[in-house]
């Protein structure tokens, strides 16, 4: 992909992914999740269980979901639960299978009031998914679950944190 830009004539300053959201997106990820008043320092970790709608054999059996909700909240982290507004029913499906009663967020941001949710996250778990790159952009540690995708090819640059695979008999397979 450099050799396309530097044949445009675009020069590459690095390899970090950068996102300029506004002081409105940051207000909004602040009232969707304000600190919390008796335990400032209470460790907040988001979840990201969808994904594609149309590459659902990238995404993770909800009851593993609910387990780790479950897991995390046993252990004092706030739990919160990100998604699109397609994802409503994913969202009604988790909780369900819960016990800790997870904040869920789903449908609530656009993306780069998500981006700045994201950023008040100590640490987010989702798939390989358009979120992980905002999380890449906001600097949040991330846990990523990778399928039959290769992270080698679809994690984005400068990601820190974690990478949990599964092997697919196929993979790079994107089936």
């Amino acid at each position: 992909h450099h050799y396309l830009l530097d044949h445009g004539g675009v020069s590459v300053d690095g390899e970090v992914l950068e996102l300029w959201p506004s002081p409105v997106d940051e207000r909004q990820a602040e009232r969707l999740l304000p600190p919390d008043r008796h335990e400032p320092t209470r460790p907040v970790v988001g979840l990201h269980p969808g994904g594609s709608g149309r590459w659902k054999t990238k995404r993770w059996d909800m009851s593993r979901w609910a387990r780790l909700c479950d897991a995390l909240a046993e252990r004092g982290v706030r739990v919160v639960i990100t998604g699109g507004p397609e994802e409503q029913e994913l969202g009604a499906s988790l909780v369900q299978r819960t016990t800790s009663h997870p904040h869920v967020l789903i449908g609530q941001t656009s993306l780069m009031e998500l981006a700045c949710l994201i950023k008040r996250f100590h640490v987010f778990v989702t798939h390989d998914s358009s979120p992980l790159h905002l999380a890449a952009g906001v600097g949040t540690r991330t846990v990523t679950l990778f399928g039959p995708t290769d992270p080698a090819r679809h994690l984005p640059p400068a990601v820190r944190g974690q990478v949990i695979e599964k092997y697919v008999f196929c993979r790079p397979c994107y089936s």
